[in-house]
């Protein structure tokens, strides 16, 4: 028989699940996959909360098989994932980092808070990606890492930085944070750098409420990471009987995730086929909608290099006042709409000592809006969507 706690846990994760249904067309929604309840349950009555259990364990190795990964770390964030990624780096001051101007604040700040000098790469003119030919002028003798951001899990060209950066010496990081399920040349985004960074936010195609992977290709860094992912000790060789005590060996933090987080996770793991499946067929009814019927806007631009995973649906408008005037339209028919990021090479904490120009970045800034997109978006919501963005 459950005792109380579990019990009012088990109510409360019944009406959360059943709270699927909106007034509006909201711009994310999760997924309520079916074993999450069963997994929380489970946790609980195990009384294990705090992680390192066994569904973090099999979370990791989900990573470690699909990347091809000798090391993935299951953190509480995408965000600890990348501070993690600058630890390993040893990043001091003096050192600089490249990363787009066009990203999340957590990809610029795991880096400024070791106190690298920061340098923006513009995005594209046609796309919020960065290339090789947006980093070449960043690059100097300072230069430590390079961090991609593979946008809306559409692939950055990433051979030609891969080549650069390995004649240089310089350590490649993917923020894959839009990127599972995605594809370059037929690998997995998140295998290709010397580190990988993961989110699964609730806003992500698959997420646990907050949560991250640090997935390591470069095996020179997994014996450090592991320390650091545990506050900087060796507590994980102690635990696993390698060590009769363990030690502070590093600088490190408390990055693990929660067995809460992993049982959630790893429920909707076991569906991601199914989850992008759906995702993609409203994918394909926004591109067969509008593909032809956009006057004063462009669909997002598909490379052959790459095949993306649905992570974020936008539409480029040709002004800031008509993104505007269609943000206004589709709040008007109850359906939420939004722009994304704001360049970082401007923002008020940066911008005083910066000198770096980003004008595609700033344009995508203006002009990027995103539209509703999740795996249970019924397809005749996505024709009323459509319809209102025709209309303008």
């Amino acid at each position: 028989m459950l005792n109380t706690a579990v019990y009012i846990t088990k109510q409360i994760i019944d009406i959360t699940c059943s709270l699927n249904t909106f007034a509006i067309i909201p711009l994310h929604q999760r997924h309520p996959s079916q074993n999450e309840k069963k997994y929380l349950l489970q946790v609980l009555e195990d009384g294990i909360l705090s992680g390192g259990g066994t569904f973090l364990k099999r979370c990791e190795h989900w990573f470690e098989e699909i990347l091809t990964s000798p090391k993935a770390l299951l953190t509480h964030s995408c965000t600890g994932a990348l501070e993690i990624s600058a630890l390993l780096l040893d990043i001091n001051e003096g050192d600089e980092v490249i990363v787009p101007s066009y990203t999340f604040v957590s990809t610029a700040n795991a880096f400024a808070l070791r106190g690298a000098k920061l340098r923006f790469a513009d995005s594209l003119p046609d796309h919020p990606n960065i290339q090789l030919e947006t980093i070449l002028p960043l690059v100097n003798s300072k230069t430590r890492a390079i961090v991609v951001v593979h946008y809306g899990g559409m692939a950055v060209d990433m051979d030609p930085i891969l080549d650069f950066a390995k004649e240089k010496k310089i350590t490649v990081i993917e923020d894959a944070a839009h990127s599972i399920h995605a594809n370059y040349k037929n690998k997995p985004l998140g295998s290709l750098g010397d580190l990988s960074c993961f989110s699964f936010h609730d806003t992500k195609p698959i997420g646990c409420g907050e949560g991250g992977i640090l997935a390591i290709q470069n095996e020179e860094f997994i014996e450090k990471a592991v320390w650091m992912y545990d506050k900087g000790t060796n507590r994980q060789d102690f635990l696993a009987g390698k060590s009769i005590d363990y030690q502070w060996k590093s600088l490190g933090s408390s990055y693990n995730a929660t067995e809460l987080q992993a049982a959630v996770l790893l429920s909707q793991l076991e569906e991601s086929d199914r989850i992008f499946s759906m995702r993609q067929k409203v994918w394909d009814r926004y591109i067969f909608n509008l593909q032809h019927h956009l006057k004063y806007a462009t669909l997002p631009k598909q490379n052959s290099f790459g095949n993306h995973n649905t992570s974020i649906f936008y539409i480029l408008c040709d002004s800031i006042i008509r993104k505007q005037e269609l943000q206004k339209a589709l709040a008007k028919n109850d359906i939420q709409s939004a722009g994304h990021y704001l360049c970082l090479h401007q923002s008020p904490y940066i911008a005083s000592h910066n000198n770096d120009f980003c004008p595609n970045a700033v344009s995508i800034e203006g002009r990027l809006l995103r539209l509703p997109i999740y795996s249970g978006l019924d397809l005749r919501e996505v024709d009323r969507i459509c319809e209102v963005v025709m209309g303008i």
